[in-house]
Order: C-alpha cells, then sequence, then structure tokens
C-alpha cells in the first residue's frame, strides 16, 4: 500500500505571545500599587499554558491562577523548580487528592468550611510552608463562602494564622458592565468582611476590575480574558491587543439569490444576493 501524507487541518489559531506579554504591562500599569497575577485556566485561555506560562513569568509574573488541580502539571513542567512562584487552585482542597498539595507551589483558593477544616489538619501535619487563599462570594454565586458563613467560619481572627491563610479573595460579577451598581455593594461588602485582619493579602479585581478606580486594586489583581485580547471595557474601543488570529482555508465559494436558506434548520434566509464562502 502507498503511504501518503495527510494534512492535519484546513484551519489554525496564530497566538501572539508578544500581545499577550503587552497586555499584561498594560494591566500592570493600571495597578501598579498591587501584584498582577495571571489566569491561566483552560490551557491559558486556549493559548497553550506551555508557551504563555514561561513567557509571563519572564516579565514578572510570579503568582498565578487555575481552575482545576488537573492543570497544574503542564505549569509545573514548565516554570521554573527553584524559584518563587504560587498557583492557586480555584476550585479548592480537593478530597481525595490532598497530597498533590504537599507541593510548595501548589495552594488551594478554599470554598467551605469542610476545605478549611481539612486544609488546617493538613498544614499542621506537613508545615506547608506557602499559605492557602479564602474565597469570598461577595455576589457572583459562584464559588466561595457567603458572608454569614465567612463571619462565622473566621469569627476569632487568630484561625487565619492558625490554618495558614495569606489571602482572602472574591470576584467582581459586573465589572465589565458600565456603571454597574453591583461593583460597589461587591466594594463594601468585602471590605468590610477582610478589614482589619492582619497579615492577608486582599484580592478582588479580575480583569475588568483592574480599570475600576483604584478602591478595587487592592493587592492582588487577577487578569483573564484581558491578557488574550477580550476587551475589559466592552462601552469603549479595546485597549488591549489582539493576541490571537483565525486562519482557515476557503473550501468552496457559493454564490446565492435572495430567499435562499442556509445551514442547518433554514434560520438563516439571505435577503439580497450574496456571496457565501465554506472555511
Amino acid at each position: 500500500m502507498k503511504a501518503f501524507k495527510m494534512r492535519a487541518s484546513t484551519s489554525r489559531m496564530i497566538v501572539d505571545i508578544s500581545a499577550i506579554i503587552a497586555n499584561f504591562e498594560i494591566i500592570r500599569e493600571m495597578v501598579p500599587g498591587s501584584e498582577c497575577a495571571p489566569v491561566l485556566k483552560a490551557d491559558a485561555y486556549g493559548t497553550g499554558v506551555g508557551t504563555v506560562a514561561p513567557a509571563l513569568f519572564e516579565v514578572g509574573a510570579k503568582t498565578f491562577f487555575v481552575a482545576f488541580l488537573s492543570e497544574v502539571e503542564a505549569l509545573l513542567n514548565v516554570l521554573p523548580s527553584n524559584s518563587e512562584f504560587r498557583i492557586y487552585v480555584l476550585e479548592g482542597f480537593t478530597r481525595g487528592f490532598e497530597g498533590h498539595f504537599r507541593n510548595p507551589h501548589v495552594l488551594p483558593v478554599l470554598n467551605t468550611n469542610d476545605q478549611v477544616l481539612r486544609w488546617e489538619k493538613f498544614v499542621n501535619t506537613f508545615m506547608h510552608p506557602f499559605p492557602a487563599a479564602v474565597h469570598l462570594d461577595t455576589g457572583m454565586t459562584r464559588l466561595g463562602f457567603l458572608p454569614r458563613d465567612f463571619s462565622n467560619t473566621f469569627s476569632d481572627k487568630k484561625r487565619f494564622k492558625f490554618a495558614n491563610i495569606g489571602m482572602v479573595m472574591s470576584h467582581l460579577s459586573s465589572a465589565d458592565v458600565k456603571g454597574a451598581t453591583a461593583n460597589e455593594v461587591q466594594l463594601k461588602q468585602f471590605t468590610s468582611l477582610t478589614e482589619g485582619i492582619e497579615g492577608i493579602e486582599r484580592s478582588l479585581s479580575n480583569s475588568a476590575g483592574a480599570f475600576l478606580d483604584d478602591r478595587f486594586a487592592f493587592d492582588v489583581v487577577r487578569p483573564g480574558l484581558s491578557l488574550y485580547g477580550g476587551n475589559p471595557t466592552p462601552w469603549t474601543e479595546n485597549r488591549m491587543n489582539r493576541a490571537i488570529r483565525f486562519e482557515a482555508r476557503i473550501l468552496q465559494i457559493s454564490e446565492i439569490a435572495a430567499g435562499v436558506t442556509v445551514g442547518y434548520g433554514g434560520k438563516f434566509v439571505s435577503t439580497s444576493p450574496m456571496r457565501l464562502a465554506a472555511l
């Protein structure tokens, strides 16, 4: 049988690493008093964490966030193990996989009282050198302690030190909505619940939060979509650099008249003669 070379794909995504770095610098300049900690979940938003993470590390990123523990290995494989960096896992202190957190670079974002209790036991057994984060839900209603549960769990502020907690974070739900009152509500609640806690970092802002005023910056800002070119302020021109470009080979061009249905279910109907390209 005669062998032949297959073409793997007729399309490709081109990632501009220099644009991602430039976007990181834009956000870092927006929050000069805060650490800029990239979110690298979902393979760095599909751009390739194996390339993006080392590039960001080289320009000064030392704290990273991922969604799942399963995403940590790819980061550990490309970041220098003898250097200082932190990888926070947003899903929390995963039951049954606690041993993975013995790596001092890998830290959970604790979302429940049960996770805090298990983390306390873990750090006192293994003397884990790096502190975990606690997620406070101030209005996103996704992950984290509800305010009343947070107050109950940490009614004694000494518990932050005992449980080796180094950060309290929350997540803005509407920072990318112009004039959203939810931002002020969340800021007020986050400030009220975290003020006076000594020796911890505070983090509230995502990509769009970095473009709000200085009150939202706190110690750590967590940019995600904007690093990869997404517009953090949709009501204005995008200040971020385009980091992703798609290219596809045209397979066929068709000239159709008005009134022709296109695609499954015929949901699109041409209103005038037009040219279509299948990619």
